[in-house]
């Protein structure tokens, strides 16, 4: 069995185009084999595991969050709130593993994100999303931690609270999430 990050032969004796797939099991970070064919992906001759139903961490996603961040620092302006979203990414890249152990995958937000990220950068819509996936990331991370946050996600929070795009009362999901639903859950957890 291939330890993960493991080179694996491609097409190892299967028609072109089909390949052993592979599933990432999160309680245990082995990857187990399927005894199926399916299509398959080769970024540096490394398979990339993707299974419905069982999404990957953040980790998993850090080319994406790297081709984006190289994107919107190519095309970053001195708008402060560009600025503050391109430390963002760079911060989730460099910090992606303890994300992993804080958001669970199954996050609405989580999936969104990753769903962007898999789709590429296209408009500034996108970008919005984003940011507001990211901040329930960030939210997340500071609830499962307590009240310890990073001076940049004390700048991406603060700027989520104070900027009016955003309020306790306004009905969007986002604020639901931010302002309710987590400090609930982290207090459920106790």
């Amino acid at each position: 069995m291939p330890k993960p990050g493991a080179k694996v032969e491609k097409n190892p004796g299967r028609p072109p185009g089909r390949a052993v797939k592979w599933e990432y099991i999160r309680r245990a970070p082995i990857y187990y084999l399927i005894k199926e064919t399916v299509s398959y992906n080769i970024y540096e001759e490394v398979f990339l595991y993707t299974y419905s139903g069982c999404p990957m961490p953040l980790s998993a996603y850090r080319h994406d969050l790297e081709k984006l961040y190289a994107a919107r620092i190519a095309h970053a302006s001195t708008d402060p709130r560009q600025v503050l979203f391109c430390r963002s990414l760079r911060y989730l890249i460099e910090h992606a593993e303890d994300f992993d152990r804080c958001v669970p995958e199954d996050n609405p937000f989580y999936r969104e994100f990753t769903g962007l990220l898999k789709k590429g950068f296209t408009s500034e819509e996108d970008c919005f999303s984003l940011f507001e996936c990211m901040v329930i990331l960030f939210r997340l991370r500071q609830c499962a931690r307590g009240a310890q946050t990073s001076p940049l996600e004390r700048d991406v929070l603060r700027h989520f609270e104070e900027c009016g795009e955003w309020s306790p009362d306004d009905e969007t999901l986002v604020s639901e999430w931010y302002w309710r639903r987590i400090p609930a859950l982290a207090a459920s957890r106790g």
